[in-house]
């Protein structure tokens, strides 16, 4: 069963993707952020000049307040997203029977 349902979207990316490409010419929404669809940039909000990344980590390095809250939110979205996978495992399974 899964080697039919991956080849039937494998089919259907193949045979779909010329009206995508027509359409993202044609529209020119999808065009704008390729590249960042593709997975090759951050978000623009989450981008940093790399002449600024020096000077970012040199502050963190003197700034015990600063680093300490780096630190915190760090910790804060690990434990936000722990368990993540088991959930939707957890979730799936019972679809996928």
């Amino acid at each position: 069963m899964h080697y039919l349902y991956s080849a039937l979207l494998t089919l259907a990316a193949i045979l779909g993707s010329p009206y995508w490409i027509y359409k993202a010419v044609k529209e020119r929404k999808y065009l704008k952020n390729i590249r960042q669809r593709l997975g090759l940039v951050l978000p623009e909000e989450r981008q940093c000049a790399l002449e600024d990344l020096p000077a970012a980590l040199c502050e963190l390095l003197k700034n015990p307040r600063a680093r300490n809250m780096l630190g915190q939110r760090a910790a804060s979205t690990f434990r936000q997203n722990q368990g993540a996978t088991e959930a939707t495992v957890a979730f799936l399974l019972p679809h996928i029977k």
